[in-house]
């Protein structure tokens, strides 16, 4: 992982010195986030760590139209009690995946040739829709992020986007990466400001011996999302369809159908959302989403889905509903605070049978422009006689610093 730094190093300071090159011409940015964690967890020894997470950014323009951005990311576990790692052999303790690890984050080039073309290169960020099937999640200190080579074009309301992916960084550190050999395709249209509809197809093929291969699919969808005034209110909406199927990779056929959808409503800093999901099973399998996320899409305790997939092999049906608070204020130590609940209830898709509840709680303080603490704690109850996941609690404190 050093040779990850010296190389960044020293192409960020070739860059610098090129000729006709301006100190004004390049940025630099950091994230930091100091973070405690403890699980309890039925059937599990309790588990605690407080890690720290840095990232360093440097973003160059090289010359006209192309762009270097370089990203190391650095994980380091004080030792603060016990857990499984993922890593450390420590099965009998619940797990937080946050070992030591330095990597290079994000390593990439962008090259557009004209306002509406634009091509980026190598390791980078994803981010479709709502990340349901493909993004970047961050939750765990090592970020995933993605190899590929992405083509973006845009023509007034009309944005098309294709991705060729050959591997996913999952974290903690290079042994969870996956390979891959795939297409991400998706186009939107904004037919205004406030509202969007978008069409996707997504190729998966996970071809990485120790990737769960059988999940690797086809997945075509629609999704609509937006916004309208009402007043004082502000209504919000999203619903999304998708259809999978197996593809590449998977020595099983399966044919897997997803939808969501959630309403959500504000007025001078209260929030509320109601939504829900149908996340198909047979069986033998879930819904796969191998290059997504599912931390906080699905609650917080991270007890209905994992391993590339969005709930058990019967599938779930998810309903929640959720609200908050957010107000700024003028305190120089104090610029803002948030609060928030949300309350989940799971079943099994294909059976009905009850799965669990869930309730996520935050309250999140702005103490500069820069400066973060935050406070979440989440509680699931599931329904073990019917083969659900543990009960389980977690709990964070959060200390974050960007520039």
């Amino acid at each position: 992982m050093k040779m990850n730094v010296l190389v960044l190093a020293v192409f960020a300071g070739s860059a610098l010195n090129a000729p006709g090159y301006a100190d004004d011409d390049w940025d630099f940015g950091l994230d930091v986030r100091l973070r405690f964690e403890a699980v309890e967890q039925t059937g599990k020894q309790d588990a605690e760590a407080l890690t720290l997470r840095t990232r360093a950014r440097v973003t160059l323009p090289l010359w006209s139209g192309v762009q270097f951005l370089g990203e190391i990311e650095d994980v380091r576990d004080f030792g603060v009690g016990e857990r499984n790692s993922g890593l450390n052999g420590q099965s009998q303790f619940a797990t937080i995946k946050d070992d030591d690890n330095t990597e290079l984050q994000r390593f990439q080039l962008t090259w557009t040739p004209q306002p509406s073309w634009r091509v980026t290169a190598g390791r980078q960020n994803l981010s479709f829709d709502n990340n349901r099937f493909v993004g970047s999640p961050g939750w765990r200190q090592d970020k995933t992020t993605h190899d590929a080579l992405e083509m973006r074009w845009q023509s007034g309301a009309l944005t098309g986007r294709y991705v060729y992916h050959w591997q996913v960084n999952r974290g903690p550190g290079e042994e969870f990466d996956w390979d891959t050999d795939t297409h991400l395709a998706h186009l939107a249209y904004q037919w205004n400001p406030d509202h969007t509809v978008a069409g996707f197809a997504y190729l998966i093929d996970l071809t990485d011996p120790l990737a769960p291969r059988h999940r690797s699919n086809a997945t075509w969808g629609v999704r609509a999302n937006g916004r309208f005034e009402q007043g004082e209110w502000t209504w919000s909406y999203q619903a999304m369809f998708a259809h999978q199927t197996d593809y590449g990779s998977a020595s099983d056929a399966f044919d897997l159908g997803y939808w969501g959808a959630e309403l959500g409503i504000a007025r001078h800093g209260w929030s509320a959302r109601v939504g829900l999901e149908e996340i198909e099973g047979d069986g033998q399998r879930s819904v796969a989403n191998p290059l997504a996320a599912n931390h906080g899409v699905a609650g917080w305790a991270d007890a209905t889905h994992g391993g590339g997939a969005m709930g058990p092999a019967d599938g779930l049906s998810v309903r929640y509903v959720g609200g908050g608070y957010r107000h700024r204020t003028s305190q120089s130590f104090l610029q803002s605070v948030a609060v928030g609940f949300t309350a989940w209830t799971f079943d099994f898709e294909r059976t009905g049978l009850e799965f669990g509840e869930e309730l996520d709680l935050f309250l999140n303080l702005g103490l500069t422009d820069r400066t973060g603490l935050s406070f979440q704690f989440a509680d699931f109850d599931g329904v073990e006689a019917n083969g659900a996941a543990a009960d389980r609690q977690k709990s964070w404190v959060f200390l974050t610093y960007r520039y």
